[in-house]
């Protein structure tokens, strides 16, 4: 609980699943940018392409701003 986790599926139909650590409530959600330059995440978009992500996944904002918030 309250760590960064981000995830890139490589396959077609690909389903992930995880576990909180309580019930899931959507005014509890919260997360950073995917593509931060601060977090330095070497993603392999040459081999996956232009990712596709969620309108909330787009909207999130930089480490920076997070933690300023």
């Amino acid at each position: 609980a309250g760590m960064a986790h981000g995830f890139l599926s490589l396959e077609e139909g690909t389903e992930v699943v995880y576990k909180c650590a309580t019930y899931y409530d959507p005014a509890d959600e919260t997360g950073i940018l995917w593509s931060d330059q601060t977090l330095d995440v070497a993603w392999p978009l040459a081999r996956t392409g232009q990712p596709v992500l969620s309108a909330k996944d787009l909207g999130l904002p930089t480490l920076d701003r997070y933690v300023r918030r």
